[in-house]
Protein backbone atom coordinates (compact mmCIF):
# COMPACT_ATOMS: atom_id res chain seq x y z
CA UNK A 1 0.00 0.00 0.00
CA UNK A 2 1.39 3.41 -1.03
CA UNK A 3 0.01 6.42 1.04
CA UNK A 4 1.98 10.03 0.75
CA UNK A 5 -0.08 12.11 3.35
CA UNK A 6 1.26 11.21 6.98
CA UNK A 7 -1.66 10.64 8.48
CA UNK A 8 -3.13 8.59 6.31
CA UNK A 9 -0.08 6.51 6.24
CA UNK A 10 -0.40 6.58 9.84
CA UNK A 11 -3.65 5.01 9.98
CA UNK A 12 -3.01 2.05 7.60
CA UNK A 13 0.48 1.75 9.28
CA UNK A 14 -1.83 1.25 13.02
CA UNK A 15 -5.03 -1.09 11.30
CA UNK A 16 -2.97 -3.50 9.02
CA UNK A 17 0.59 -2.62 9.68
CA UNK A 18 0.91 -5.73 11.59
CA UNK A 19 -0.18 -8.47 9.07
CA UNK A 20 3.05 -9.76 7.35
CA UNK A 21 1.24 -9.69 4.38
CA UNK A 22 0.94 -6.48 3.61
CA UNK A 23 3.47 -4.07 2.79
CA UNK A 24 3.30 -0.55 3.74
CA UNK A 25 5.38 2.56 1.97
CA UNK A 26 5.00 6.50 2.76
CA UNK A 27 5.09 7.40 -0.84
CA UNK A 28 3.21 8.59 -3.84
CA UNK A 29 0.97 6.21 -5.46
CA UNK A 30 1.68 6.85 -8.67
CA UNK A 31 5.28 6.45 -7.90
CA UNK A 32 4.13 2.83 -6.62
CA UNK A 33 2.67 2.22 -9.59
CA UNK A 34 5.33 2.66 -12.03
CA UNK A 35 7.64 0.96 -9.25
CA UNK A 36 5.77 -2.15 -8.50
CA UNK A 37 4.29 -2.72 -11.19
CA UNK A 38 4.20 -5.75 -12.99
CA UNK A 39 4.82 -7.72 -9.71
CA UNK A 40 6.24 -11.19 -9.29
CA UNK A 41 2.95 -12.62 -8.76
CA UNK A 42 1.13 -13.36 -12.39
CA UNK A 43 -2.41 -12.15 -10.79
CA UNK A 44 -3.33 -9.25 -8.62
CA UNK A 45 -5.18 -6.56 -7.63
CA UNK A 46 -4.39 -2.50 -8.10
CA UNK A 47 -7.05 -0.16 -6.81
CA UNK A 48 -6.05 3.40 -7.40
CA UNK A 49 -7.84 6.32 -5.02
CA UNK A 50 -6.31 9.37 -6.03
CA UNK A 51 -7.15 12.19 -4.06
CA UNK A 52 -9.06 14.71 -6.85
CA UNK A 53 -7.58 17.93 -5.36
CA UNK A 54 -5.78 18.74 -8.56
CA UNK A 55 -7.50 19.92 -11.69
CA UNK A 56 -6.01 17.45 -14.15
CA UNK A 57 -6.25 14.71 -11.62
CA UNK A 58 -8.47 12.92 -13.84
CA UNK A 59 -5.48 12.97 -16.91
CA UNK A 60 -3.08 11.64 -14.14
CA UNK A 61 -4.85 8.87 -12.78
CA UNK A 62 -5.96 7.58 -16.10
CA UNK A 63 -2.65 7.61 -17.54
CA UNK A 64 -0.84 6.53 -14.49
CA UNK A 65 -3.48 3.22 -14.61
CA UNK A 66 -3.16 3.01 -18.51
CA UNK A 67 0.85 3.01 -18.07
CA UNK A 68 0.97 0.01 -15.79
CA UNK A 69 -1.77 -1.63 -17.54
CA UNK A 70 0.50 -1.56 -20.54
CA UNK A 71 3.64 -3.47 -18.33
CA UNK A 72 1.04 -5.74 -16.57
CA UNK A 73 -1.94 -6.46 -19.25
CA UNK A 74 -2.90 -9.18 -16.63
CA UNK A 75 -3.46 -7.23 -13.83
CA UNK A 76 -7.23 -6.62 -12.42
CA UNK A 77 -7.07 -2.71 -12.03
CA UNK A 78 -9.49 -0.44 -10.06
CA UNK A 79 -9.81 3.50 -10.31
CA UNK A 80 -11.96 5.09 -8.13
CA UNK A 81 -13.44 8.46 -8.57
CA UNK A 82 -15.97 10.98 -7.70
CA UNK A 83 -18.63 11.76 -10.09
CA UNK A 84 -18.68 16.02 -9.48
CA UNK A 85 -19.64 16.31 -13.53
CA UNK A 86 -19.90 13.90 -16.13
CA UNK A 87 -17.07 14.95 -18.39
CA UNK A 88 -14.21 13.39 -16.15
CA UNK A 89 -15.40 9.51 -16.13
CA UNK A 90 -15.66 10.08 -20.28
CA UNK A 91 -12.58 11.71 -20.12
CA UNK A 92 -10.83 8.69 -18.39
CA UNK A 93 -12.45 6.16 -21.12
CA UNK A 94 -11.28 8.36 -23.55
CA UNK A 95 -7.56 7.97 -22.65
CA UNK A 96 -7.96 4.21 -21.72
CA UNK A 97 -9.46 3.46 -25.75
CA UNK A 98 -6.60 6.01 -26.77
CA UNK A 99 -4.20 3.68 -24.90
CA UNK A 100 -5.59 0.98 -25.82
CA UNK A 101 -6.60 -0.47 -22.69
CA UNK A 102 -9.33 -3.92 -23.57
CA UNK A 103 -12.19 -5.56 -20.70
CA UNK A 104 -13.44 -2.03 -19.06
CA UNK A 105 -16.43 -2.00 -16.92
CA UNK A 106 -17.55 1.33 -15.53
CA UNK A 107 -19.74 1.19 -12.34
CA UNK A 108 -21.59 3.96 -10.58
CA UNK A 109 -24.11 4.52 -7.61
CA UNK A 110 -25.70 7.39 -6.72
CA UNK A 111 -27.64 7.60 -3.49
CA UNK A 112 -28.95 10.95 -3.69
CA UNK A 113 -30.49 14.07 -5.22
CA UNK A 114 -27.66 15.18 -7.74
CA UNK A 115 -25.26 17.40 -6.62
CA UNK A 116 -25.40 20.47 -4.48
CA UNK A 117 -23.12 22.79 -2.53
CA UNK A 118 -20.09 20.21 -3.36
CA UNK A 119 -21.69 17.47 -1.21
CA UNK A 120 -20.88 13.80 -2.93
CA UNK A 121 -24.01 11.67 -3.70
CA UNK A 122 -22.76 9.68 -7.05
CA UNK A 123 -18.95 7.86 -7.32
CA UNK A 124 -17.61 4.98 -9.16
CA UNK A 125 -14.79 2.58 -9.98
CA UNK A 126 -13.21 2.14 -13.57
CA UNK A 127 -11.88 -1.74 -13.68
CA UNK A 128 -9.83 -3.09 -16.26
CA UNK A 129 -10.09 -6.65 -16.68
CA UNK A 130 -12.73 -7.24 -13.75
CA UNK A 131 -13.24 -10.56 -12.73
CA UNK A 132 -15.63 -12.91 -14.43
CA UNK A 133 -19.38 -12.74 -13.86
CA UNK A 134 -18.95 -9.32 -11.96
CA UNK A 135 -20.66 -6.99 -14.59
CA UNK A 136 -23.68 -9.40 -14.13
CA UNK A 137 -23.63 -9.71 -10.38
CA UNK A 138 -23.41 -5.77 -10.47
CA UNK A 139 -26.71 -5.84 -11.83
CA UNK A 140 -28.04 -7.30 -8.91
CA UNK A 141 -26.15 -5.41 -6.16
CA UNK A 142 -26.12 -1.69 -7.78
CA UNK A 143 -29.97 -1.87 -7.67
CA UNK A 144 -29.98 -3.54 -4.31
CA UNK A 145 -27.75 -0.96 -3.04
CA UNK A 146 -29.89 2.19 -4.05
CA UNK A 147 -32.89 0.40 -2.48
CA UNK A 148 -31.81 -0.02 0.51
CA UNK A 149 -30.12 3.34 0.93
CA UNK A 150 -33.43 4.45 1.05
CA UNK A 151 -33.26 7.59 -1.29
CA UNK A 152 -36.08 8.48 -4.09
CA UNK A 153 -33.27 9.65 -5.94
CA UNK A 154 -30.29 6.86 -6.46
CA UNK A 155 -29.41 5.58 -9.19
CA UNK A 156 -27.00 3.09 -11.04
CA UNK A 157 -24.77 2.62 -14.26
CA UNK A 158 -23.14 -0.52 -15.72
CA UNK A 159 -21.15 0.37 -18.95
CA UNK A 160 -18.43 -1.73 -20.60
CA UNK A 161 -16.20 1.07 -22.37
CA UNK A 162 -14.01 -2.07 -24.47
CA UNK A 163 -14.47 -5.36 -24.41
CA UNK A 164 -11.72 -7.50 -25.63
Amino acid sequence: LCELQPQAFAQLKSSIGADRRAKLFAMDGYMGLRAFIPPPERRGLVLVDPPYEKEAEWETAAEAVAGAWRKWAAGVYVLWYPVKDNRAPAAIARIFARRGVRRTLRLELQIGPPLTAGKLARCGMILINPPFRLAEEAKILLPWLALILESEESSFLIDWLSGE
